[in-house]
């Protein structure tokens, strides 16, 4: 018959442990997650603006950035139009988003870039969390 190991418990720390732990529930809530979401919406904008296949242009300068207490997005923004054509870029865009290739440049970045960003942000966030 085996014993149980023994278990010992004190509450010496049990203070400071918590509020740790408040610290870092706090930073989760608030500025510690939103730094990690601009910082991966700010890469994967970079990364579609360096694989857009237009170097300059309307569509190239669309690329919008919005940040949300729990979300970001990149996208592109819905009032922008093109200066020689007056038409909107977010019609022409999502046409060759659609057909796929290399002017699919949202679904090229979600899948070249997006398990880096999802990395890293992973990375930053765990960081974020012991250091608080």
């Amino acid at each position: 018959m085996s014993m149980a190991p023994e278990i010992t418990v004190t509450i010496e720390g049990l203070q400071q442990a918590i509020a740790r732990n408040q610290r870092r529930i706090a930073l989760l809530k608030t500025s510690g997650t939103r730094r990690v979401l601009q910082m991966a919406a700010a890469e994967l904008k970079r990364h579609a603006l360096v694989i857009n296949p237009v170097d300059t242009g309307s569509w190239r300068t669309s690329h919008r950035i919005e940040l949300g207490d729990d979300w970001s997005a990149v996208y592109v923004d819905p009032s922008a139009t093109n200066s020689r054509t007056g038409a909107r870029v977010l019609d022409y865009a999502s046409e060759w988003e659609a057909e796929g290739g290399d002017y699919a440049v949202y679904k090229r970045t979600a899948r070249e870039a997006g398990p880096r960003v999802l990395k890293m942000a992973a990375q930053q966030l765990a960081m974020e969390v012991r250091n608080a």
